[in-house]
């Protein structure tokens, strides 16, 4: 079976699976040559298709990353504003008293009654042709084309990306946001992957250290590793005093803190840019790095346990936008409590397209042909000759 996955958020992406492996992927923005590009992957799949030596026509199903709207900005202004002004950059999301509707809706008797209404049934369908208009428009017939929740594809890279069928593993995803959710705890056992809770974006870590990357003048959504990089410099006393602000803010929910919630006043993670401006005030860039990656590490690393501790699991598969960070990864693989881990390469959204096709083919071929990931390199190959006339042909702006 061929599956195609597609990622059309930011740093979107294409890959083709067939017969439990991957075959070619690549993301949008080597082709387009403009960094983390959003959109629909076009020019991605028409070069999956080119290195497998197939025809979209050979495609058995479609798999697109993530159930509710695309990503809307390709431009680094347009994600510094999205971040920046929540009254109008962010105005794809919802106020708070929507958000209240929402949840009261999605919960409890009136759920089922509110999905069952035409409008429902007339919003979801065109929520769907959105979503897919870029792969009809290449022609592919609607009934080979799934959405797969974002946080399903992100636990299906780690899952099924590590191959580890035989065992039980605890599967965590933690990022900014995706479907409005920002992390899951998941079980994966004999190829199939149970997600035991859900934390809501308005708690995002992620949305924080994207705030943040933000406030220092840096693109959020790519440069939060020059923060991270940063943080080793910072005065102890100094990143400290940032720790125990950040701190006050965020704290596990229940006697099994698989969850977490703000505290102290701190708003919805996503509508934090005027209380973290303020909160850092006059503090030092360096103090907020150190003071931002301890908090991040200590509290996922708190995360981690409580969540071994609840499952009995000791070995975990890690993805999502916030385990690119890998000074965290680091704390977690020295916890005594972690026996073994994987952590997906590459694991923000631009893997995405790769965890869709996965989760679809696990669906509907099972998990027994599917293989580990091996290694990743999934584009192009140019040979010495190619890469030589690539040179000598180019034309550079200056000889220097």
């Amino acid at each position: 079976m061929l599956v195609l996955g597609i990622s059309d958020s930011h740093n979107s992406s294409a890959c083709l699976y067939e017969d439990g492996r991957v075959v070619a992927a690549i993301g949008e923005e080597r082709l387009r040559r403009v960094k983390n590009w959003a959109g629909f992957p076009e020019q991605a799949v028409r070069e999956c298709l080119r290195i497998a030596g197939r025809r979209l026509d050979d495609v058995d199903f479609v798999a697109v990353a993530g159930l509710g709207g695309g990503f809307p900005f390709h431009e680094r202004d347009q994600i510094i504003s999205m971040f920046r002004d929540t009254k109008t950059g962010v105005g794809y999301w919802l106020d708070r008293s929507q958000e209240t509707l929402v949840k009261t809706l999605y919960r409890g008797p009136l759920r089922q009654l509110y999905r069952s209404t035409p409008y429902w049934r007339t919003r979801d369908r065109e929520r769907f042709r959105g979503r897919v208009a870029g792969a009809l428009e290449l022609g592919v017939p609607e009934e080979k084309i799934a959405l797969v929740g974002h946080h399903l594809c992100h636990a299906s890279t780690a899952y099924y990306g590590w191959g580890r069928f035989d065992e039980e593993i605890l599967v965590l995803t933690n990022d900014g946001s995706g479907d409005r959710i920002c992390a899951t705890v998941n079980i994966g056992r004999d190829g199939r992957l149970e997600c035991l809770e859900a934390v809501s974006d308005t708690e995002s870590l992620g949305f924080i250290y994207g705030m943040v990357t933000c406030l220092l003048g840096m693109v959020p959504l790519e440069h939060e590793y020059k923060l991270m990089g940063m943080a080793p410099y910072a005065e102890t006393k100094g990143a400290e005093k940032v720790f125990e602000d950040l701190n006050q803010l965020f704290g596990f929910d229940g006697p099994d803190g698989l969850a977490w919630s703000r505290r102290n006043g701190c708003p919805e993670s996503y509508n934090s840019y005027l209380y973290l401006r303020e909160l850092f005030e006059l503090k030092r860039f360096d103090w907020v790095c150190g003071g931002l990656q301890r908090f991040t590490e200590e509290f996922i690393t708190g995360w981690v346990r409580n969540c071994i501790r609840a499952t009995g699991i000791r070995k975990v598969a890690l993805s999502g936008g916030l385990f690119m960070n890998v000074k965290l990864n680091k704390a977690i693989m020295e916890l005594s409590e972690v026996e073994d881990m994987f952590v997906f390469p590459s694991c923000g959204d631009e893997t995405n397209a790769i965890g869709a096709a996965y989760n679809l083919y696990a669906q509907h071929e099972g998990h027994g042909s599917m293989k580990p990931l091996g290694e990743f390199y999934t584009g192009p190959e140019h040979d010495d000759d190619q890469i030589g006339r690539a040179i000598k042909e180019y034309q550079f702006k200056s000889k220097v």
